[in-house]
């Protein structure tokens, strides 16, 4: 016994020592291994950045303002009012996407664009080129009717500027070169546009007025209780509509009723798929247990032959040990060893003899691939008459 332990120790050895340098492999990996900083494209919602926005969107929540990005095609937003759509810088805003942004506005809702929006704005206003040396520094804030409100301070960069080209576009805000930020009505709601994106950013938010200017061209303190969405589609991060988006809510609900009144039902029913295997468990038996109910319990476990091969197995070993017959010899050999060493203690030779020939007969139908056929009541006898045999020669030892 101590060369197959001392085996099975030695295997458990080598697998611990794997688990060990697999172990100190993965550790010195992520101890060597250090993630590069992510260098996100300009404007986006989530970046930490200089030039993202996450700062703006910190800043919203702080005023209890409910922030979410929005990752799908414009079509796809929420057809109800009193939403706020805000994109900046968009890249690559077709027509098609622009007239969808105007007709989700038209139902009630504002879109803020930070740019030069020359999609969304279409014919109501145009866009001019002056000399970048005429900022001052200082924006106005007009307030309805184009009455100027207040002066800001503000850092102005770049030589575009608005031109409201109809009596729908007034402007927002405006410095000594011209009009930096107009909003036009459409429908029920409003686009507004504005130059300056990048008051925005996180490394200039706070700088100046910046966050109070984009604040009051976002709506002000009328964004309690609004939901705001943050384009990201128009950066290049889309996401595929979930199964909740492409079908009706009902239809989803008729679906799910169903499936769990077909599992209910084959519940109720009882199915099963596939056939059902019950393997032989290995039992300790009672030392009280008869030969009788031994063989009953293979017999309801379809083991017959089984049961016969195991007995006349141990038949054959003990007349081996006891007559010294060769271990292939047949059931005339076994059952002329029997009588000598049994004498007239065996009660029915011919009932042994024709039990062995039967089982020999069985063996050889099983060898050509046929099925064994033991009646019942032939079954039991057999297993009787090898069994009576059997005890008396293992009771002379």
């Amino acid at each position: 016994m101590k060369g197959p332990a001392r085996a099975d120790h030695r295997i458990s050895f080598l697998y611990a020592a794997f688990a060990l340098c697999l172990f100190l492999l993965i550790g010195l990996a992520f101890a060597t291994t250090r993630p590069g900083l992510v260098d996100y494209a300009p404007y986006l919602s989530f970046s930490p950045d200089k030039d993202g926005v996450k700062g703006l969107r910190l800043l919203m929540e702080r005023r209890d303002t409910e922030v979410a990005e929005w990752r799908l095609a414009p079509e796809r937003l929420p057809e109800a009012e009193g939403q706020l759509f805000v994109t900046v810088e968009p890249v690559g805003m077709t027509a098609e996407s622009a007239e969808r942004l105007r007709a989700w506005a038209a139902l009630g809702n504002d879109v803020v664009v930070f740019g030069p929006a020359y999609e969304l704005l279409g014919d109501e206003t145009t866009i001019a080129y002056v000399d970048p040396d005429e900022a001052t520094g200082e924006v106005t804030v007009f307030g309805q009717g184009g009455t100027a409100i207040r002066s800001e301070k503000a850092v102005v960069q770049g030589e575009r500027r608005f031109v409201p080209a109809s009596a729908a576009a007034a402007a927002r805000i405006g410095d000594a070169a011209g009009v930096l930020a107009v909003r036009a009505a459409v429908g029920g709601g409003s686009i507004t546009a504005a130059l300056p994106a990048e008051w925005l950013r996180n490394d200039t938010i706070l700088e100046e007025r910046h966050f109070e200017l984009v604040w009051m061209l976002l709506g002000g303190d009328s964004l309690a209780g609004r939901t705001v969405y943050f384009d990201e589609y128009h950066h290049g991060y889309s996401v595929s509509p979930g199964i909740g988006q492409v079908y009706p809510a009902w239809l989803l609900a008729a679906l799910l009723q169903g499936a769990i009144a077909g599992v209910v039902w084959l519940w109720r029913r009882g199915k099963r798929f596939g056939p059902a295997y019950t393997p032989r468990a290995f039992l300790v038996r009672r030392g009280d247990e008869t030969l009788l109910a031994v063989a009953g319990w293979h017999k309801r476990g379809r083991l017959t032959v089984e049961a016969l091969d195991a007995t006349v197995l141990r038949l054959r070993r003990t007349l081996q040990t006891r007559a010294g017959i060769p271990a292939d010899a047949g059931a005339a050999a076994l059952v002329d060893a029997a009588e000598r060493e049994l004498g007239e203690r065996l009660r029915s030779p011919s009932a042994l003899r024709a039990a062995l020939a039967r089982w020999e007969a069985q063996r050889r139908t099983i060898a050509a691939g046929g099925k064994p056929e033991y009646g019942e009541k032939t079954w039991l006898a057999d297993s009787v008459a090898l069994a009576e045999a059997l005890n008396l020669l293992e009771e002379d030892r």
